[in-house]
């Protein structure tokens, strides 16, 4: 539903999209993160988020917190040297769900793509210092507690089928703070739970722009409220 409204919406801003060299991005796609060159990452069905999470997942199951937390550092790396290799109008124009679309790209393939470079840039930024420090509590509740990730997943499917805009950002408000509760009761660490709260937040509002108003912001009160 909103995944089609905004389709809409993009094309009649397709101007905004002009600059940029989308082979460039591509290029610096391919190489991202260091994951499997094999996939194409803007195939439809491919999802490059559900990719990264997986390889943080086989490290840690492989070598614990210390070997997750290399593979972290990696993926922020990779990200950080493709950004470099391409100019910032490149950056700001081809990493946008616009460009994605008018590019071939499914809806939902572009707004995947746009909310992990949104999510990634985020959590490769201020929060770095926070999943690097906690790594052992992040990956043992995000490889452990899936039924409880479902449940938050699952809520917010059914929150989101509506067009009223207080109850789907609503609904979105409470899908960011579920997950940062699971993180919050797994690790009783408010710095992670917060950044995991504000991580979710920040790739949901891609697909739910009139969401990203500070009214529904993350804030360790309202975190700690859910505990």
């Amino acid at each position: 539903m909103h995944l089609a409204a905004l389709f809409l919406l993009a094309l009649a801003s397709a101007s905004a999209s002009s600059v940029c060299d989308f082979g460039s991005f591509l290029f610096g796609l391919d190489t991202v993160a260091g994951l499997p060159s094999g996939l194409n990452y803007t195939a439809n069905g491919v999802n490059i988020q559900r990719e990264v999470t997986d390889e943080l997942q086989k490290a840690f199951l492989s070598g614990g917190a210390g070997k997750a937390r290399e593979r972290f550092f990696s993926v922020c790396s990779a990200k950080e040297r493709m950004f470099q290799q391409m100019k910032p109008s490149n950056i700001r124009n081809c990493i946008d769900a616009t460009t994605f679309l008018l590019h071939g790209l499914s809806a939902s393939t572009a707004y995947t793509l746009k909310k992990f470079f949104e999510r990634i840039s985020y959590q490769c930024g201020p929060a770095f210092t926070t999943y690097m420090t906690n790594m052992e509590k992040f990956m043992f509740a995000s490889t452990n507690l899936t039924a409880s990730f479902k449940a938050c997943s699952k809520a917010y499917l059914k929150g989101i089928q509506t067009t009223d805009e207080t109850v789907y950002c609503k609904a979105m408000q409470d899908y960011s703070l579920c997950q940062a509760n699971v993180f919050l009761t797994a690790s009783n660490n408010v710095e992670l739970a917060y950044s995991t709260c504000e991580a979710t937040r920040i790739g949901e509002v891609v697909t739910l722009p009139l969401c990203s108003t500070s009214v529904y912001f993350c804030s360790v009160e309202l975190i700690q409220q859910q505990n």
